[in-house]
């Protein structure tokens, strides 16, 4: 754990964010207080930078609360960003990151942040979105929520429920799902840890246990066969969602 350094060039590396709630429901009018942090499948790892962030929270019909990422004092895991919204209606919520930021390669395999406009005899140019997503309940109600298209590559519950002990996720990509996607399972109740490999199904969907009190996360990376020419030659954009059990 690095406090207090930014790290935000280690996402090429594998490095991700995710998004933890303090409880799963909460009542309409009452303050929800996300907490984003950065590092490798839920191993605090610094902070990162906020200049290319969207962070928002979506209801059920798509409208969108927008959020401003303000970085907290710190705990004993180390630095994160608070991302507090107030829902005024029930429903399910969508607490959703959007971190776009763009690297190259040169050819001793060093990464420099830009693209080749800006290096234009770089190696190689790739795009590195990433997503971070969690849902919460305001009230009493379970369901699927609405994909949210622009985020690109998400996770969504199908369906969701606040209080569950399987979680069922859908990996989707421009609403189609993913199949044979290789999705990391993490599981951590600041003790015990573990990670386990599953694959999305030919509906893009993946299930396990949420049984134990802890945070779980799920995290992909896809690699997507697109590029712009002349600016990016490919893209590749990290998921993850997370569930927390209290």
């Amino acid at each position: 754990m690095r406090r207090g350094i930014d790290t935000t060039d280690m996402m090429v590396y594998g490095h991700e964010a995710w998004i933890i709630t303090d409880k799963s429901v909460y009542e309409p009018g009452e303050e929800v207080c996300g907490i984003m942090r950065w590092g490798h499948h839920m191993r605090p790892d610094g902070f990162f930078r906020l200049d290319e962030i969207r962070a928002f929270a979506t209801d059920e019909k798509g409208n969108r609360i927008a959020i401003t990422p303000v970085k907290g004092p710190g705990d004993e895991l180390g630095d994160y960003y608070e991302l507090r919204f107030t829902p005024v209606s029930e429903g399910i919520y969508t607490l959703m990151c959007i971190y776009d930021n763009n690297y190259v390669r040169d050819e001793k395999d060093v990464y420099y942040e830009g693209d080749r406009r800006t290096y234009p005899d770089i190696l190689d140019a790739k795009n590195y979105p990433q997503i971070y997503v969690t849902n919460i309940t305001v009230g009493d109600k379970k369901g699927t929520p609405e994909f949210i298209h622009e985020s690109r590559v998400s996770f969504v519950p199908d369906p969701w429920e606040a209080d569950t002990d399987v979680l069922h996720l859908k990996l989707i990509h421009d609403k189609f799902p993913l199949k044979g996607s290789t999705v990391v399972v993490v599981f951590y109740d600041g003790k015990e840890y573990f990670e386990r490999i599953l694959n999305t199904d030919e509906e893009g969907r993946i299930f396990f246990s949420v049984e134990k009190k802890g945070v779980y996360m799920a995290v992909t990376r896809t690699p997507l066969a697109e590029g712009i020419p002349g600016i990016y030659d490919s893209k590749e954009i990290a998921s993850t969602f997370t569930y927390v059990k209290r």
